[in-house]
């Protein structure tokens, strides 16, 4: 029942939380936290590559609708996009840890800091093993042509 003495409520705003922030902060705030969330879009985004290569690999099941069969991944490939991510989530927790006002991951032997320590190490290492093979096997393809040429020249010659 609508009575001409009640009030009525406003409709609630199309997004609360978002009305609560921009009633508390001010704009230099609202700028960083704008700036932080476009930042982890962006986080997001560039992981989704990685992930799509990690599912591809751990896909047991034939009917799933992945375009992409396990095939046209190296294992190079695969591990990267694995301590891609491990990185990735490693570094969210040093973030979450240092807005939390911890000191969390500066120190050289916190394990957070060895867990990413060590992850830039698999990566480096990866790309240097990813380079030499190749180097590898654009010398192995010179050598099977300079061989396919010989063959060929021995064989014009008889």
């Amino acid at each position: 029942e609508n009575l001409p003495h009640q009030i009525k409520e406003p409709p609630p705003p199309a997004n609360p939380t978002r009305e609560i922030i921009n009633q508390m902060a001010n704009k230099a705030s609202l700028q960083k936290l704008e700036s932080t969330i476009s930042s982890l879009k962006d986080v997001k985004e560039n992981l989704a590559p990685f992930l799509h290569i990690i599912k591809a690999a751990n896909n047991t099941d034939d009917d799933d609708d992945n375009d992409t069969p396990i095939e046209s991944y190296t294992p190079y490939q695969i591990a990267e996009a694995e301590a891609a991510v491990v990185l990735t989530m490693t570094t969210l927790r040093f973030m979450r840890e240092r807005l939390n006002g911890n000191d969390r991951g500066r120190k050289k032997d916190d394990p957070l800091k060895m867990e990413l320590d060590k992850m830039r190490l698999t990566l480096m290492k990866l790309k240097s093993l990813q380079k030499q093979e190749e180097i590898q096997n654009k010398k192995n393809e010179l050598l099977m042509r300079e061989k396919t040429k010989k063959k060929r020249m021995r064989e014009e010659g008889q």
